[in-house]
């Protein structure tokens, strides 16, 4: 199991596994929620794992990027998102998302953008759909 946690790059090596009839506890400290979701879904692509328990830690990196500021200009860089339709706040590492959003495809890349940017420790998505 750990060698399959190792050859994906997105899971740091700081998360370890543990395997009981195969149940697959995974325990560890991430710095992004990215890294957390990864791991979390290595295992499910081995024989033989029956159940994933997930007992990472996400805890954010000390840093002064301003996230908010870090996520709208990700989003300026999105052909297909109208970052004027959508807001950004955050409190703690925590992003919410509020806005109109026009297909999925839009609200996947609000999504996706906002996860990738480092102290992101959690996504609130509230975003709505309307075809202005």
């Amino acid at each position: 199991m750990l060698q399959a946690l190792a050859l994906d790059s997105r899971v740091p090596s700081a998360v370890d596994a543990q395997v009981n009839d195969g149940v697959v506890t995974l325990t560890g400290t991430v710095h992004q929620g990215f890294e957390r979701d990864a791991a979390e879904r290595t295992p499910r692509n081995v024989p033989g794992v029956r159940a994933v328990r997930s007992k990472i830690a996400l805890e954010p990196m000390p840093s002064s990027i301003d996230i908010e500021a870090a996520i709208e200009k990700s989003y300026n860089h999105l052909a297909n998102l109208d970052a004027e339709r959508i807001a950004v706040e955050t409190h703690n590492g925590v992003v919410i998302l509020s806005g109109f959003v026009s297909s999925w495809a839009e609200r996947n890349a609000a999504v996706e953008a906002a996860r990738s940017i480092p102290n992101v420790t959690k996504i609130e998505d509230r975003l709505e759909f309307s075809d202005e």
